[in-house]
């Protein structure tokens, strides 16, 4: 009882330490790819302002 205890245990942190690497990622991605797009996405903004955005939308995924 105690090894299937362990093994919970185990997993539970596991799936706390993964959600919480998670969610910071996204912020850190977000502003890292929101700086270097910023510039890219004006010029394409002009010429098409929806193809711009799908692109770095595909890249995050």
């Amino acid at each position: 009882s105690y090894q299937v205890a362990t093994d919970r245990g185990t997993t539970t942190r596991r799936n706390r330490r993964d959600l919480i690497p998670i969610p910071t990622a996204p912020p850190d991605t977000s502003q890292s790819q929101e700086e270097p797009p910023t510039s890219t996405p004006q010029v394409s903004t002009c010429s098409t302002t929806g193809t711009p955005i799908r692109p770095p939308v595909h890249l995050t995924a």
